[in-house]
């Protein structure tokens, strides 16, 4: 994916996630795997992670009651793991990981859960910023 690809890709799903309020689909198959990972991966690992979560979240207090997150996160995975299959499945992993640690956490919306979503949110923002920063022109 090219720098300007990317950078695209990131405020797309900047907007979408982190600054408008809002499981993931199945997996596609599979393709060619290259053979290293970008420097940023674990960075984006944590942003999947935030994301499944803040789905779980906002539809548990009403902030949101849409896939908007997961619709949004399968954009960007399908955009930032063309024809690599694993990148795409340990992301897939990752948002799912974040989407049930809260479902086994939160049955309904608490001060806690509210607390947890303007967290998430901020903590997002950050690494998305930081990403354009660090990875785009």
């Amino acid at each position: 994916m090219s720098v300007s690809s990317f950078r695209c890709v990131v405020l797309s799903f900047l907007i979408a996630v982190f600054i408008a309020p809002s499981s993931i689909a199945q997996e596609a198959g599979s393709a060619p795997v290259q053979n290293s990972t970008p420097p940023y991966e674990d960075r984006l690992h944590r942003v999947a992670e935030l994301v499944g979560s803040l789905h779980y979240i906002t539809n548990l207090c009403g902030t949101a009651k849409n896939d908007q997150f997961r619709i949004k996160m399968q954009e960007f995975i399908e955009a930032e793991t063309l024809n690599e299959p694993l990148r795409r499945k340990l992301l897939i992993s990752k948002y799912n990981k974040g989407y049930r640690a809260f479902a086994s956490v939160y049955t309904s919306c608490t001060d806690s859960a509210k607390l947890v979503e303007t967290n998430y949110r901020t903590e997002g923002k950050a690494l998305i910023d930081e990403l354009l920063s660090r990875y785009s022109n």
